[in-house]
């Protein structure tokens, strides 16, 4: 027994001396384990109090420059957040089922923007998904736990145990064809512009500078479009800055202007006071009003352009009535742009009617308005 203890002595301090003599050291290597009894904290999304643009809507003719607008758009919004947002780009046959749309709000962050080419070939049970989502930002999740954006959302209790609050985004709608989108998903977007077609002057200056615009990005290098360019940066360059005091003046002209219709009247009161944040006024006065409605392109009578050049069209041919077809090529735009858009707008401002044969007409006031 004490043969072997010195032998095992014997062995330890051979092993110390050749450790020593090479100078190898050992660490003790602790390992933390979490305390089961403390959960882990859940990461959140970064909270950001910034306004963010109204969604908006772009219409014209194929190949005026829609999507290059949204996308200088999204540099400006850029700018004016003051960090990068996220620009998503999507063609409505993309997104043509509930799991789609799901996987687009998944990806969202706030402040992003989603544009969304050829809306008027949605669906209506994906416009019917979409209008929660754009008016009120809440949406109806297949799953019970959607991840949104970089952070996982929770179902929120408002009222309907499958609805979750979605971060605030804008989004960006072009169209060849406004009428055929359904008066519903039309109306959550408070934003509206049409691109005209350019004059031979503006179409040798963009032929002349090569599509310089494409790889600037610049509204500089966007050539025409001088009213839609104005009524973004009015309201891009107003938010987190606008009034919510109006004068009574002010208050009375988008009465007049709105055609008894509520939210005619708000999508004005918006435009107005954009105007009026962007000059820094702490309330929308008569002279701001002015200038929204010119810049939007809206007159006392709460007609648009098209609405002007139809009225143009009918009183030099002596008010008589022709098919819906001729209208739509004389006011440059599709059919369902002309029944579903122009005829219920006139129609409200008491400007059309139909005469015996059920053809559309100018009605008196019309004439005795606008043959001056």
């Amino acid at each position: 027994m004490i043969i072997v203890s010195i032998i095992v002595i014997t062995t330890i301090a051979a092993v110390y001396a050749v450790l020593k003599y090479f100078k190898i050291e050992t660490t003790t290597i602790q390992v933390d384990l979490p305390d089961p009894e403390i959960e882990p904290e859940v990461e959140k999304p970064p909270e950001y109090d910034h306004e963010v643009l109204n969604h908006f809507l772009i219409y014209g003719h194929a190949g005026l420059g829609k999507t290059t607008f949204a996308e200088i758009c999204h540099k400006l919004l850029c700018i004016r957040y003051g960090r990068k947002v996220k620009l998503h780009q999507y063609v409505a046959g993309q997104l043509r089922t509930s799991k789609a749309i799901e996987e687009l709000i998944r990806k969202i962050n706030y402040g992003d923007v989603v544009f969304v080419d050829e809306t008027a070939s949605f669906r209506l049970a994906i416009e019917e998904v979409l209008y929660s989502a754009l008016q009120d930002f809440i949406f109806y999740p297949i799953q019970d736990n959607l991840v949104i954006g970089e952070f996982s959302m929770q179902l929120e209790d408002l009222k309907d145990s499958s609805a979750v609050k979605i971060p605030k985004f804008t989004m960006l709608a072009a169209t060849t064809n406004a009428g055929s989108i359904s008066r519903p998903l039309r109306d959550r977007f408070p934003l509206s512009v049409e691109l005209g077609k350019m004059t031979p002057k503006q179409l040798s200056e963009v032929a002349s500078k090569f599509n310089r615009v494409k790889t600037s990005g610049s509204m500089d290098d966007y050539i025409g479009q001088e009213h839609a360019k104005r009524i973004i940066a009015m309201h891009v360059n107003s938010l987190d800055v606008r009034p919510t005091v109006m004068d009574k003046d002010a208050a009375d002209l988008i009465g007049h202007s709105a055609l008894g219709i509520p939210r005619l009247a708000n999508n004005f009161r918006l435009h107005a006071s954009a105007r009026a944040g962007e000059l820094g006024h702490d309330k929308i006065t008569l002279s701001d009003t002015h200038y929204a409605l010119l810049t939007i392109g809206v007159d006392k009578h709460g007609l648009l352009p098209i609405d002007r050049r139809l009225i143009e069209y009918l009183i030099s041919r002596k008010n008589q009535a022709v098919g819906i077809n001729a209208l739509a090529a004389v006011c440059a735009c599709s059919k369902p742009d002309i029944t579903e858009m122009v005829v219920p707008r006139m129609v409200s401002a008491f400007m059309l009617t139909r005469n015996s044969r059920s053809m559309l007409v100018l009605t008196e006031k019309a004439l005795e308005v606008y043959s001056e």
